[in-house]
């Protein structure tokens, strides 16, 4: 279970909010259901993160009298499972299990397992399962033995060894709990504001959940126009890709490793560098001046929940000039909204 929401999340097909045609979206929603969803202003939004969904599936250890996380992949169409793995059905939910050629199951992923030699040498399941305990011990996954326990939690197995890593994780093997980075799209929800952000924004979509139904659908930035995600992926996954940097994507997940949990957050010297061309504008005005100070000091201390916000107020200040002293930073806000779409985030921490 997604335990950030109410309704579990099985890992199985998510559909489109927008009808896909050759890759790329129609102005068309693919359903009554998607459309609401999508302009619903209370609907949740969260991240969609690239790498190989996984399930952390609640176990009864008989030899410890006590519960534990075991860790499984989805996987589809399986045939053959590896020997010491065993293969059972994604959880009920409202995500079916099967869509046209594809069927999802789950494959338990062993302690021990170990893959490659040599340099290229890695070891999925000891990594993995580090990672799920660091998650117990920072309250950020639920103790499996906790009264309200939910039976099974969704994450993202990211790192390395996964897709393009485009997040530039600094390990092989590390999750990211689904659900748990909250996309915020100010601003009237429409097909062109929204492929007008994915020129600007670097990520591989956002995912809606009705709160109506509890069914999940997902909107792929790579699928709208010049998407600046379609990009940057071709780089470092092209012919001649370049090495992945933390400039690749523009909102990061938060990570959980075998050691540390990682907030991945945008660079903070473009905050600076933006800031610093915007002081002089301020500079008369001491009480604005005063809130900017004031709210790039939380930046320092939360960037990822504050970074876009900080950067529109200003890029508004500069393109418009310092508001005058009775002008708040949510009415700076609020003209922001009106005049464009932007994306703020925020991680339940």
């Amino acid at each position: 279970m997604n335990y950030f929401t109410n309704v579990p999340f099985n890992g199985g097909k998510m559909n489109h909010i927008f009808v896909p045609e050759r890759g790329n979206y129609k102005n068309e929603f693919t359903s009554e259901e998607a459309e609401r969803c999508f302009k619903d202003l209370s609907t949740s939004v969260t991240l969609k993160v690239d790498g190989e969904c996984a399930c952390l599936v609640k176990t009864y250890d008989h030899s410890e009298y006590k519960f534990r996380w075991d860790f499984y992949r989805r996987r589809d169409n399986v045939k053959d499972i590896d020997p010491g793995t065993k293969q059972i059905p994604l959880f009920s939910g409202i995500q079916p299990d099967s869509f046209k050629k594809h069927n999802y199951s789950l494959v338990s992923l062993p302690k021990n397992h170990i893959t490659g030699k040599g340099s290229n040498r890695s070891e999925p399941g000891h990594e993995t399962y580090a990672a799920i305990q660091k998650g117990i011990d920072e309250c950020i996954i639920p103790n499996p033995n906790d009264i309200n326990c939910p039976n099974f939690i969704t994450v993202e197995w990211v790192g390395r060894k996964h897709q393009a890593n485009v997040d530039n994780v600094p390990h092989d093997h590390a999750i990211a709990v689904h659900g748990y980075t909250r996309v915020v799209l100010f601003g009237e929800r429409t097909y062109e504001n929204i492929s007008q952000l994915a020129t600007e924004m670097s990520i591989e979509g956002v995912i809606f959940e009705s709160n109506k139904t509890g069914e999940r659908f997902k909107l792929r930035f790579d699928m709208f126009p010049n998407s600046l995600w379609k990009q940057r992926y071709k780089l470092v996954c092209g012919k001649n890709k370049i090495a992945v940097t933390n400039e690749v994507t523009t909102i990061k997940p938060m990570i959980i490793t075998p050691t540390e949990v990682l907030h991945l957050a945008p660079n903070i010297k473009k905050i600076t560098d933006v800031y610093k061309r915007s002081k002089e504008r301020v500079s008369a005005n001491s009480k604005f001046q005063e809130l900017l100070e004031q709210l790039n000091s939380e930046v320092g201390r939360r960037p990822d929940s504050f970074y876009n916000k900080l950067i529109n107020i200003l890029t508004y200040i500069g393109e418009e000039g310092a508001p005058d002293t009775e002008t708040s930073i949510n009415e700076v806000i609020a003209r922001i909204n009106r005049n464009r779409v932007v994306m703020d985030f925020e991680q339940n921490i």
